[in-house]
This record gives structure tokens, C-alpha cells and sequence, in this order.
């Protein structure tokens, strides 16, 4: 009975020591979790980084920045700016809406000598593609009317050519186109009471 006792007992001791050194066997330990950081770093130690896709700047750019038009560009003006035309190196030609008729001349020419050709004033044409003559005749006597064109400046009376020579006594009109840049009209009465009234117009 004693040996039965013991053999009880050294079982269960068996036991006990088997069961105590399970729970003290070795177990791994996994590591922990991973978990996101954040480092914040002051302006005076800026983290250096690489610009992904496009980015937006505002504020003032500071320094060298290498830029390239994409596109239309709209300027815009502050204020009412002064536009000034320099007269001695700017040439401006104004046009207007329709024909334009200019006065060259309004002249008056009286007491002329007789049997002796007068010239009048010679005048520019060569902004103009035609002019207008109108002459009214008083006194005794015609006057024949000589009218040239001048191939040249309209002072002097070289190089002239004769378009029309007509005599009169009381009063005309003529529309010539112009061949040359000047016109030149000359005055013969055949007495020395008369007088002549003329008008030029360009167009």
C-alpha cells in the first residue's frame, strides 16, 4: 500500500513539473505596431524636397525665374496713358469720308497791262486729282486765260505744259484733271481797264 502511496505520489510530481515547465518555455514577441511620424522642422532647417506636378506661388518671387509664354497675353494700362505724334518724323494722312473740295485760290486782278501776259500765283496741286477754275471778267475788253500745268515745284514757270487757252468777257468755269504737281494761269487783256476775279479749287 506504501509503494502504491508513492508511486501516486511521483506521478503527480511528474506532472506538476511538466506542467510548470510549459508555461516557462521561450515564447517569441512580435514587434510593435508601425506607426506614421511627423518631423516638424523650423524656416532655419527646412527639410530639402523635390516639386511633384504643378505647383502655385504667391506672394514675391525673389531671384532669377526662368519663365515661357503659354498662350495669349493681356497687358493692362494704370492710368490714362499720353500718346504724342512727333511732327517732325511722324507723317500723319487724315481721310475723310467722302471727296473733299479745298479753295487754292481767291484771288483779284485788276488794272493789268494791256496786250502783256500776267502770271498769277502758282499753285500746289499735287494732293489733288482734279481742280476746279472759275473766272468772272469786269472792265472793257477780254482776257485770255492761259492755264498750265507744271511738271516741277510750283514756283517759277519753267516746264510748263498748256492745257486750255480760252478768251472771255464775262465769266467761266473749268474742271481739269491733274497732269502735273502744280498749275500755273496766265492773264492777257486787251485793255488796260479790267479786272479779273479767280477761283481754284482742288478735289
Amino acid at each position: 500500500m506504501e509503494k502504491l502511496h508513492h508511486a501516486v505520489l511521483g506521478t503527480v510530481l511528474v506532472v506538476i513539473v511538466m506542467t510548470a515547465l510549459e508555461f516557462v518555455r521561450p515564447v517569441s514577441v512580435a514587434g510593435d505596431t508601425p506607426k506614421d511620424m511627423r518631423i516638424v522642422n523650423t524656416s532655419a532647417e527646412p527639410i530639402p524636397t523635390s516639386i511633384q506636378g504643378t505647383v502655385a506661388v504667391s506672394g514675391a518671387v525673389s531671384g532669377t525665374v526662368d519663365a515661357q509664354q503659354k498662350g495669349p497675353w493681356n497687358v493692362g494700362i494704370v492710368g490714362v496713358p499720353t500718346v504724342g505724334i512727333d511732327p517732325l518724323h511722324n507723317l500723319v494722312k487724315i481721310v475723310g469720308q467722302g471727296p473733299q473740295t479745298e479753295l487754292l485760290m481767291d484771288d483779284d486782278y485788276h488794272q493789268l497791262p494791256e496786250d502783256t501776259s500776267t502770271f498769277a500765283t502758282p499753285i500746289d496741286v499735287s494732293n489733288f486729282a482734279k481742280v476746279r477754275v472759275s473766272a468772272t471778267i469786269n472792265g472793257s475788253g477780254d482776257i485770255t486765260f492761259r492755264i498750265y500745268s507744271g511738271k516741277g515745284a510750283s514756283g517759277g514757270n519753267t516746264n510748263l505744259r498748256l492745257i486750255e487757252t480760252l478768251t472771255s468777257g464775262s465769266q467761266f468755269t473749268r474742271v481739269y484733271d491733274v497732269p502735273g504737281v502744280s498749275l500755273h494761269i496766265s492773264m492777257n487783256p486787251e485793255s488796260g481797264n479790267n479786272q479779273a476775279l479767280i477761283q481754284v479749287y482742288g478735289h
